[in-house]
């Protein structure tokens, strides 16, 4: 932190004095309208959760909408990023009328921004959106340095050919089994599978539209865990008991509602994200007991044939 910034209260609120400007960030509540400041000022919208404090380091989603409405996008993760202690910000000078190197600057200044003010760890930066603010959260890693992991929804990766091994982010699509883009995101994944990306897929029932405040929580949640598996973090056993539980608990709602897909989908991340923290074998068991029911099988072949025929359609 730079020696210009200077903390006089943390209770209520952070108050920040900036030079001749002084800040007032409210704890717990999604402010907007704060000013990047330097030469070419520009707006973003702010969230701290209610815990924020500034002796330690925060994790940060820079939250993506394209058609600046940042504050709308952010209520979106507000829950999730409360509950997992997340801080948000999302740009108000983004948008799908600039091209992608004005939408990279104008993120880079608001980064910038942003470290200059709050204590922020630098190796858990992330960038999350909704259609066009989920590709071009994808896009930010790769001519941004120092974001770590996307949260795209609704919205496969714009191009692949720009991804590169180099390179490396943690990845998590989430898409409506009825989305467009659904046959598309499951393309990606084979993609960032082959490059040996860290990456998962959430697919819930329904079209395109945001996700569940559940189903981003679980993405900031899995963030965390993978956090903790690269020695980011401090391991938390409870926390991680406590998350594995939930994604169980999940699956059996999806299995037991006769879901089978999602269920084995639900199995596939969880076998992905808890492998380096505890022992899966009972996840293994029931993923075997799940390939070998009948109702699944029949799901199966079923959702190949539609994906055929959804292929013939569009070509």
């Amino acid at each position: 932190m730079t020696s210009r910034i200077h903390y006089f209260l943390l209770f209520v609120s952070t108050v920040i004095s900036l030079q001749a400007q002084t800040l007032t960030l409210k704890k717990g509540v999604i402010m907007d309208s704060i000013s990047t400041g330097g030469e070419i000022s520009e707006t973003y919208s702010l969230f701290l959760p209610s815990n924020f404090t500034t002796d330690k380091t925060w994790p940060m989603v820079l939250v993506y909408d394209m058609e600046g409405r940042s504050k709308l996008a952010m209520r979106m993760f507000k829950t999730a990023a409360e509950t997992y202690g997340y801080i948000l910000a999302g740009p108000d000078h983004v948008s799908d009328t600039l091209s992608v190197a004005d939408n990279i600057l104008v993120s880079a200044r608001l980064l910038s921004s942003i470290k200059s003010l709050l204590p922020i760890a630098s190796n858990r930066v992330y960038t999350a959106g909704f259609d066009s603010g989920g590709r071009m959260a994808g896009l930010a890693p790769i001519f941004i340095n120092g974001i770590h992991g996307v949260i795209s929804c609704g919205a496969a990766f714009p191009n692949t050919d720009v991804l590169s091994g180099k390179n490396k982010f943690h990845y998590i699509g989430i898409v409506g089994n009825e989305d467009y883009n659904y046959t598309d995101m499951i393309a990606i994944r084979r993609t960032l599978n082959t490059l040996r990306f860290a990456n998962q897929l959430f697919v819930f029932k329904g079209g395109h539209h945001w996700p569940s405040t559940e189903l981003l929580g679980r993405a900031l949640s899995h963030f965390t865990i993978a956090a903790m598996s690269k020695n980011l973090m401090a391991k938390d056993e409870s926390f991680i008991t406590s998350e594995y539980k939930k994604d169980l608990s999940s699956y059996e709602t999806l299995k037991n509602s006769g879901a089978f897909l999602l269920a084995e989908r639900q199995l596939n991340d969880m076998l992905l994200i808890y492998r380096p923290q505890i022992s899966i074998d009972s996840l293994r068991v029931l993923r075997k007991s799940l390939s070998k029911n009948k109702q699944f099988k029949n799901q199966q072949r079923l959702n190949t044939n539609y994906r055929v025929r959804e292929s013939l359609l569009k070509d």
